[in-house]
């Protein structure tokens, strides 16, 4: 499920397995609710007016029965997060934030302290006996030992939040004077790293988090996901006129993400990221030459029933048609660089797709014909005959040149010649010339016939 709330501005929960949007509605006296987070049946969350103080609730989808916690949270308090019986949030105290810890089973709150040289404390998360957020610096809290921790900020940054976490695994963003970056660390470091595959240059932040993905958003208004298996991170894409859209939670394999514009959440917005199959850089084996076969090497694709597919390219297009596992190099393959993708797919697994290295330029094509022969008697009157023989690949076009003691006799082109009185005392040749579109031009040569008489 997924807790939020409506274009009205009351708070809504919207069931994904069956697909029901349910109406929290709001506090007595309040006009407005925001449901800010959800552990089994309770879903908690803020119900607020321009005119009063905000009000935190608890919802049990259940009993249908929203309940309001001030007093026991402070007033003008709100929720952040819910993680079985505890709830974390923050109040507005001598205009300072103040965090907390409320206990729905014993009703007992505890204040979360700040950092040293701070004096607020924005909790973001809950899980377990750890409390994240953000207090001046990255903050982690455990609330059955009391133990503060700073986790620190990028070099040259001075500010960090703590956003989301996973285990150990904690995410968020740390920034400076010019730059934000998105981070992450774990409850044992003192310095978090910034998280790969995003743009050094944009203001990014991280979080939510879970076993398989990282989510969060550049410059709070393009959303990201970052697999933790393989760190590839896929933009992604946002609906026809959303101006922008800032992630706001996920749950398993599903990411939501609300408008950029904090006036403007008037809908929500779903994608599913499945886990991916294992993804292999294909390789290609073979010559690159006209009229050569070129094979692809799909390698070692996981887990096992992973099926692949084939695409070839030409200078990084496409070649229509070409989907199997080898190509025969072609005319029209010559001067370019070859390439494959090959495409694992899987029942309930994302697909994915790799590319070969390039190949070197496809070379031109090698002609191949046998050494031509001539017939009759070189007897001044008598006829020469010449046999080109045959020649490959078809579609070859021929020529042929007649040489008296090598040297070219001119206005001879034909397959036939009459021995004339200059040619006595001389041996005769013939050179054929073979020529075929992105083959090298070939010639071949007769052997010389004896003196002609």
């Amino acid at each position: 499920m997924k807790a939020g709330y409506s274009p009205y501005g009351v708070a809504v929960v919207y069931d994904m397995a069956s697909g029901e949007l349910r109406e929290l509605g709001t506090l007595p006296g309040q006009q407005s609710s925001m449901a800010t987070g959800i552990s089994g049946r309770i879903v908690t969350g803020v119900s607020y007016d321009e005119n009063r103080e905000n009000e935190p609730f608890v919802y049990d989808l259940d009993t249908g029965v929203m309940r309001p916690l001030t007093g026991q949270v402070r007033d003008s308090g709100s929720i952040t997060d819910i993680s079985g019986d505890r709830v974390v949030g923050y109040y507005s105290s001598d205009f300072e934030y103040r965090g907390f810890i409320y206990d729905l089973t014993t009703g007992t709150t505890q204040d979360i302290p700040a950092l040293p040289g701070s004096k607020y404390t924005l909790p973001s998360q809950i899980e377990g006996d750890w409390v994240i957020g953000k207090s001046g610096r990255a903050f982690a809290y455990n609330v059955a030992t009391k133990e503060l921790r700073d986790l620190g900020v990028l070099p040259g940054h001075t500010s960090s939040a703590a956003t989301a976490m996973y285990g150990t695994t904690v995410v968020g963003r740390s920034g400076g004077i010019e730059d934000q970056a998105a981070t992450i660390t774990t409850l044992g470091s003192k310095q978090p790293t910034r998280l790969p595959g995003l743009p050094s240059d944009l203001r990014s932040s991280a979080g939510p988090i879970n076993a398989s993905w990282i989510a969060g958003s550049v410059g709070y208004r393009t959303p990201w996901v970052a697999s933790r298996k393989t760190g590839e991170v896929t933009y992604l894409q946002s609906p026809p006129g959303d101006d922008g859209l800032r992630v706001i939670g996920m749950d398993g394999d599903v990411i939501a993400g609300a408008p950029a514009d904090l006036r403007a959440v008037d809908r929500l917005t779903l994608w599913e990221r499945r886990p991916a199959v294992d993804r292999v850089t294909p390789s290609i084996g073979g010559t690159a030459r006209v009229g050569s076969t070129l094979w692809a090497y799909a390698g070692p694709w996981g887990p096992e029933g992973v099926s692949v597919s084939y695409q070839w390219y030409r200078d990084g297009k496409a070649i229509a048609g070409a989907t199997g596992r080898t190509r025969l190099l072609t005319t029209m393959d010559a001067k370019s660089r070859m390439s494959v993708e090959v495409t694992g797919r899987k029942a309930g697994l994302a697909s994915q797709s790799a590319t070969s290295t390039p190949t070197s330029r496809v070379a031109l094509g090698v002609l191949r014909a046998p050494t031509p022969t001539l017939s009759g008697t070189p007897r001044v009157g008598s006829t020469l005959r010449l046999y080109r023989g045959a020649w490959s690949p078809r579609g070859v076009e021929l020529s042929q040149r007649w040489y008296r003691d090598g040297r070219i006799i001119f206005g001879e082109f034909g397959p036939t010649r009459k021995v004339t009185s200059a040619d006595r005392g001389h041996r005769i040749t013939a050179k054929v010339t073979g020529r075929r579109f992105g083959y090298s031009n070939l010639v071949k040569t007769t052997a010389a016939t004896t003196r002609a008489r």
